[in-house]
């Protein structure tokens, strides 16, 4: 039989000369041949441990290396492939974050536009409101025209009764009295006004609106000409008299200015107005109760010459009382 050769030294492998086999190629060698020293050889082949020459542990080195390579590539591409899947999560939560702000945006323009919307209901919810207690107020003065008018009928019914027992005025008669006073409350009487010449009527009536101007401008206080809504002339046309000119005002209110701004001036200053004469605006059941005051004031100074009394207008309507009243209360004023 054959002796095989060391892998190293090519020398036939005696039988009595120690030698070690690798595990992987299966060839022999001898002990002292190899690197590894004798003792360690003959230890290792003691307790059997598997042995590897030097090809062959550089084969394995480099295909572990090898190996090695191949498993980082793949985690790397693994890496990679995680990280492709992380940037498609960035984008899409920067742009769900996009969407988001784009979203915000609109909604501050909408709410930019509600906050305006709710300015403008605010200011006309103010006008509404300034609205609203102006005519509270015209109300109010509108209900004490219409008690103090029906306090007058009922004395004026009373009064007629007492002296001729006619037919008592009906419902009707009643509200489209109070109906007339409460359209004649905004109205004031100018007499003594000069027409105006010229032929066509709205410079007659812009003619009359400045006069009526220039007659409120004297008082004291004061009217304002945007008080005045209407001018218009009533009565037949006399070439002796001028017309009344009836005068609409915005309340009842610039009413009571006027007529008691007009009785100063003519009590304090009489030339101021000398020809003028201004006066509320009364419905033919209020002049006929004025003239029966002023017919009783005549007939009780004839029956009486000494009486010492006279007529004065308490809440726009005659009363006859002591002339010393009258006197006493224009000195305290």
């Amino acid at each position: 039989m054959v002796r095989p050769n060391c892998d190293i030294c090519s020398l036939p492998l005696l039988r009595e000369q120690p030698s070690v086999s690798c595990h992987i190629c299966k060839n022999l060698f001898h002990t002292n041949c190899i690197t590894t020293s004798l003792t360690q050889g003959y230890a290792e082949a003691d307790r059997q441990s598997p042995w590897t020459c030097t090809p062959c542990k550089t084969t394995s080195s480099s295909k572990d290396s090898t190996d090695n390579i191949i498993l980082i590539l793949n985690e790397l591409k693994s890496i990679k492939s995680q990280q492709t899947k992380s940037d498609e999560v960035l984008v899409n939560i920067s742009s769900s974050i996009s969407d988001l702000n784009s979203k915000v945006s609109q909604q501050g323009k909408q709410l930019s536009s509600l906050g305006q919307a709710i300015n403008s209901l605010n200011k006309q919810l103010n006008v509404v409101t300034n609205d609203v207690k102006a005519h509270g107020k015209r109300f109010e003065d509108l209900e004490t025209r219409i008690t103090a008018t029906e306090k007058t009928l009922s004395e004026t019914v009373a009064q007629s009764s007492s002296v001729n027992s006619p037919m008592p005025p009906s419902i009707n008669d009643v509200v489209m009295e109070i109906q007339q006073r409460t359209i004649c409350a905004s109205n004031i009487i100018i007499r003594g006004a000069s027409e105006s010449l010229k032929p066509q009527l709205p410079d007659k009536i812009s003619d009359d609106k400045q006069l009526v101007a220039n007659i409120l401008g004297k008082l004291n206080p004061s009217v304002p000409i945007a008080s005045i809504v209407n001018v218009f002339r009533t009565g037949k046309k006399s070439e002796n008299k001028s017309r009344i000119l009836k005068v609409v005002l915005s309340s009842c209110g610039a009413v009571d200015t006027v007529v008691k701004s007009y009785n100063h001036l003519r009590a304090t200053s009489p030339n101021q107005l000398p020809d003028i004469s201004i006066s509320r605006d009364r419905t033919f059941s209020d002049r006929q109760s004025i003239r029966e005051v002023y017919q009783e004031l005549r007939t009780r100074q004839a029956s009486d010459p000494s009486s010492n009394i006279t007529v004065r207008y308490i809440n726009g309507f005659p009363r006859i009382v002591p002339l010393t009243n009258v006197i006493n209360n224009t000195l305290k004023k």
